[in-house]
């Protein structure tokens, strides 16, 4: 419970985690925002991480899709070679 009608927090110890995690994803965000800055325009494909930076998609997420994408792509070329022989 607050102590003041302006207060956020029930204590100053809660008062300091709150400021850390707010910090923490300041620089989080900014580490973000510096790997996106690096990426080259003219470059065609990007790394996971770029993509976590760019689109917040985190590597669990991303990387089921891709090997689902990747299997595609594999069955699409088994096709077509066997079509071709």
């Amino acid at each position: 419970m607050a102590k003041t009608i302006e207060s956020w927090y029930c204590s100053p110890k809660c008062s300091k985690i709150a400021w850390k995690r707010r910090k923490d994803e300041e620089l989080r965000l900014q580490r973000l925002d510096d790997v996106v800055k690096k990426i080259p325009k003219s470059k065609k494909y990007i790394t996971v991480p770029e993509a976590y930076a760019l689109f917040g998609i985190s590597k669990e997420t991303l990387y089921p899709r891709l090997s689902v994408w990747f299997n595609l792509l594999y069955l699409i070329l088994w096709l077509y070679i066997f079509q071709h022989h």
